[in-house]
């Protein structure tokens, strides 16, 4: 999957879902250094840049809910995060261990974790959400795929879902 075109103001603004900005925060954790700034520029396409580090590893995810170590400064990281987006991919699949470490939390047992995953195995699924996750999603195999996928992620954990806060 590649980003053939870039992004412009106007293409930014005609987002459907631009105005859920100040409420929408995903925390993305990618350990795929490749598809990191796919990701970001998908978000941007949809007009929701994402306002959070892209973080890569556990430590930084239990430092960054926490608010310790280098996310110590709340007032650099605005806002607080509104779920979190998880990457898994083959062959690391760190970002099963970044459920399983969320979920073992009391405190963040109902924050919302969504699965993004670029395999199509059943048995990922089953461990996505036998682990906690809230959501399962396949990779779309086009950049306009991934494009509509975010729009439609944004719009239901932002506008229609109850969810926790964390």
């Amino acid at each position: 999957m590649s980003d053939s075109q870039g992004v412009g103001p106007a293409e930014a603004s005609n987002s459907p879902v631009a105005g859920v900005r100040q409420r929408f925060a995903p925390l993305v954790v990618e350990d795929a250094s490749d598809q990191a700034p796919l990701i970001e520029r998908a978000f941007r396409r949809a007009g929701l840049p994402i306002l959070l580090p892209i973080l890569t590893d556990v430590r930084d995810v239990v430092g960054f809910l926490e608010g310790s170590g280098k996310f110590a400064d709340p007032s650099r990281f605005y806002p607080k995060a509104s779920f979190l987006l998880v990457g898994v991919a083959a062959p690391r699949r760190a970002g099963f261990d970044v459920v399983t470490t969320v979920r073992a939390r009391t405190e963040w047992d109902t924050f919302p974790i969504v699965v993004l995953s670029r395999t199509r195995e059943k048995k990922d699924l089953y461990r996505a959400y036998d682990l906690g996750a809230n959501s399962y999603l396949e990779v779309p195999d086009t950049f306009d795929g991934l494009v509509e996928t975010v729009r439609t992620l944004v719009g239901y954990w932002t506008l229609l879902n109850c969810g926790a806060k964390l």
